[in-house]
């Protein structure tokens, strides 16, 4: 009786969890999508400089996209080793005088990348 009473004290646990961080993940996306008008400015702190930037309106479209945000996480986990790899090869086969970059495998994978 115990043990069934901490399961499913638990299972509310991680469900309430979860909810909390799809809402703060759903806050996050859209805060960031709605930055515009970055500006990077000399001084602050030690030198180091300080940005500035304006805030749009929120719309319907951010939060939609917002609602998506864990399947563009797992989007990124994927594409960004696979860029990486890419660009590791490409170092590697370079030592050898290949010109990996030049060819058609390089460039389709490239594409998937950040450019």
């Amino acid at each position: 009786m115990l043990i069934y009473w901490l399961l499913e004290n638990m299972l509310t646990f991680w469900t309430i969890t979860g909810i909390v961080i799809y809402i703060i993940g759903i806050i996050i996306y859209v805060t960031g999508e709605i930055i515009t008008n970055v500006k990077f400015h000399d001084g602050g702190f030690l030198g180091m400089g300080y940005s500035t930037n304006d805030n749009r309106d929120v719309t319907p479209s951010d939060v939609r996209k917002g609602l998506l945000w864990p399947l563009m996480l797992v989007y990124f986990m994927v594409r960004v080793p696979i860029a990486v790899l890419n660009d590791l090869i490409y170092g590697f086969l370079l030592i050898f005088n290949i010109e990996y970059n030049k060819t058609r495998l390089y460039k389709v994978i490239d594409k998937w990348g950040f450019k």
